[in-house]
């Protein structure tokens, strides 16, 4: 396996870096910041910022990027666009921009050869046909759950005209179901991102997914499912935790990963520093045990 993490100091979709500051250049921090303190090489690019801040993806940012990977010998994967779009939207215009943000994310992909592109075919729009609070009909909502599978299918062939499908790792979401979108990835020949915290939301079993999609699975997005308390005492399942801390089984889930020879990409997929490094040293202790 090789084992990576994703640009985490970029934050969120506006490109801001984890002191809310913005700079073209926070994609190449991050990269090099990875590089420095974690001593990795396989550095997921979170391509979603460049569709706010088109600088982030620009010349002085692609330029230094390139300087990068080919002094410390990084191999990229990116993560395209998904915050504020959506692939499958039944909203022609907003499923166009969405492929539009897609294809300029990829653009920029080509130019730093990055090897895998992660896809989310859903957005927003698709919560309320899995939420048990949703007031339409279940005939109603099947229609609409038809027509978005309907239009992850149009919106997935036209990317993989534009790159190879198996460089298209399409990834497993919460709400939504995987087994309803399967259809689309057998059909169009992509890979899979397994993210096993999504998966874990969902209460279903991590190995049974492995043994389910081992010849497509090329990225792998690790992180846990932890119970965090929240306002008035509940206390809620909430992904993207430190791992060890929730969950998963981690030793047999790398135990399996080894059992099955996975050669592709496995990214630590915190949402800030302290998740990440903290991620880092739990899972180097248990690949050493392996």
């Amino acid at each position: 396996m090789n084992l990576g993490i994703n640009t985490f100091h970029v934050v969120d979709r506006y490109g801001l870096d984890e002191q809310g500051e913005y700079s073209p250049q926070n994609l190449a921090r991050s990269v090099e910041s990875i590089v420095r303190e974690m001593d990795l090489r396989i550095i997921e690019l979170f391509l979603d910022a460049g569709s706010q801040r088109p600088d982030l993806m620009g010349d002085g940012a692609l330029r230094r990027l390139k300087e990068l990977k080919e002094a410390e010998n990084i191999r990229f994967s990116a993560h395209l666009p998904f915050k504020y779009l959506d692939l499958s939207s039944l909203n022609e215009g907003v499923r166009k921009l969405s492929m539009e943000c897609c294809k300029r994310a990829i653009d920029f992909g080509e130019e730093l050869d990055v090897d895998t592109y992660v896809v989310h075919l859903t957005g927003a729009e698709v919560r309320c046909l899995y939420a048990d609070w949703s007031p339409s009909s279940p005939y109603v909502l099947n229609k609409l759950l038809e027509e978005t599978i309907m239009n992850a299918h149009k919106s997935l062939e036209e990317l993989t005209r534009y790159v190879d499908p198996r460089r298209l790792c399409v990834e497993n979401l919460y709400p939504a179901d995987f087994s309803d979108f399967e259809c689309v990835v057998q059909e169009l020949g992509t890979s899979v991102c397994f993210d096993v915290g999504h998966l874990l939301l969902h209460k279903k079993n991590p190995i049974a997914f492995l043994d389910d999609f081992a010849d497509r699975i090329r990225v792998i997005h690790l992180h846990d499912v932890s119970m965090i308390p929240v306002e008035s005492g509940k206390v809620v399942r909430i992904d993207h935790q430190t791992l060890g801390t929730g969950e998963l089984d981690l030793s047999r889930f790398l135990k399996k990963l080894e059992g099955i020879q996975f050669d592709g990409y496995l990214i630590l997929e915190p949402l800030n520093g302290s998740v990440g490094r903290k991620s880092l040293e739990v899972l180097r202790q248990h690949i050493t045990k392996i």
